[in-house]
């Protein structure tokens, strides 16, 4: 406003005085044109989400303009999210748009899409108001989601293994105390209970063998490691030693295991091999304290393990007979690892998820996310798959070995469980 305020006016008598205000009115704010231009292949076939300074998210299509309007002027914070997980923005994301009064500012966001990772991609959730978790599948950018079973039963989360060949997953339902083995094919139908026993069945350590046809397990409170028909019947005890891991080898006529053998009360382990008909019990390691997280390499040549001595958790390497034994990480508790599908490298986690050569060198953290339970590899190893979040809402994330791309691909209010990812 210009001139004096409060103004001096002379009134007279029978008279009516002129009092003006010239006041002048300026923008405090301004608007954001959003745009998003998207190429490559496989492009997302759901449209992104745009939000400014965290806020109220608004739908922006894949190759399309939206204008934010009455936006407060100053540096604002503009973030693009729902991607496809094979679908990633280049440059910063989140970027800074500094707005001016009364004015329009211009955001291009481009993004790149490339083929997904292969395969299928099997999980449990309690998406969609399920009361307990349920088996669903997705394909690697998790764009395209089928919800496979429908029962009242708890599921043991994580477990929903996909059979070798893709067509069948195997999990845990069942009361706690009493869970059964469960097997049923990827759409849904075929579904049966596959040891259907009064004992306690741990999923969480339940493997099919290579070729589909059997699954080895172990029995909660019971210990041993049991070999079952993937059609259902008398299942066979292999050992009674307590078991903390199994792996069948690439050819399954063996199975490399972790166990305690005087019990699980007493603190020790090895790493044992016994044929798949249980004959031929071999220990392959005499160190203190635990061993566990067993994983045979892709060519039956080596074993890698994670293994314990009362401190922190670590990684080590032998060959298939036990030789060579070799220590990968020091210290800072790294554990879970699992083989490339072509054997080059290992995923594990410590304090995040890492990727190594089988040797040890060339160790690179690739993401700071926490990672709950196993690291999945894609069929083609071009991509690492993982849960993490809180437990309330956890979800599947992929990234690529070399830590770019990382992406959310459920990112659902429900908690998300990987299970497996399979051909």
């Amino acid at each position: 406003m210009t001139g004096a305020n409060p103004a001096t006016v002379a009134v007279t008598a029978d008279a009516t005085a002129q009092a003006a205000f010239a006041v002048t009115c300026v923008a405090t704010s301004g608007s954001i044109d959003i745009t998003t231009v998207t190429t490559g292949s496989f492009l997302d076939p759901n449209n992104y989400s745009v939000s400014v300074d965290a806020g109220q998210s608004q739908t922006i299509g894949i190759n399309a303009t939206v204008t934010l309007t009455a936006v407060a002027a100053g540096a604002r914070s503009v973030e693009l999210s729902d991607m496809a997980g094979n679908c990633t923005v280049g440059g910063t994301n989140p970027t800074t748009a500094t707005v001016a009064p009364g004015t329009t500012v211009q955001v291009t966001f481009d993004v790149t899409c490339v083929p997904p990772a292969p395969g299928t991609v099997a999980f449990l959730s309690t998406r969609g108001g399920n009361p307990q978790s349920e088996v669903f599948v997705m394909d690697g950018a998790g764009s395209v989601v089928m919800q496979v079973t429908q029962m009242a039963a708890e599921k043991w989360e994580p477990v929903a293994r996909l059979s070798p060949d893709g067509t069948r997953i195997l999990f845990a339902a069942g009361v706690h105390g009493q869970r059964d083995l469960w097997v049923v094919n990827t759409d849904g139908t075929g579904l049966f209970n596959l040891t259907n026993s009064a004992e306690d069945e741990d999923g969480f350590l339940a493997r099919w063998s290579p070729d589909g046809t059997q699954v080895a397990y172990l029995h909660h409170f019971v210990g041993g490691i049991w070999v079952i028909s993937a059609s259902g019947g008398v299942p066979v005890l292999l050992t009674g030693l307590w078991t903390y891991s199994l792996d069948w080898s690439p050819d399954g006529s063996k199975i490399a295991f972790t166990a305690a053998p005087n019990g699980p009360q007493v603190s020790d382990g090895a790493v044992y091999v016994i044929n798949s008909d249980g004959s031929g019990l071999q220990q392959l390691t005499n160190l203190t304290f635990l061993e566990f997280d067993v994983a045979w390499s892709p060519d039956g040549a080596k074993i890698v393990f994670a293994h314990s001595s009362g401190g922190p958790v670590n990684i080590f390497i032998m060959n298939a007979d036990g030789t060579g034994l070799t220590q990968l990480t020091v210290g800072n508790s790294a554990a879970r690892p699992r083989w490339s599908p072509d054997g080059s490298k290992i995923a594990f986690s410590s304090q995040g998820l890492w990727v190594m050569n089988p040797d040890g060198s060339g160790q690179q953290k690739v993401s700071d996310l926490h990672v709950h339970q196993w690291p999945e590899w894609s069929p083609d190893g071009s991509t690492i798959a993982f849960t993490s979040g809180p437990p309330a809402n956890t979800d599947v994330y992929t990234i690529r070995p070399d830590g770019s791309g990382l992406s959310n691909i459920t990112n659902d209010p429900a908690p998300d469980y990987l299970g497996s990812w399979g051909p």
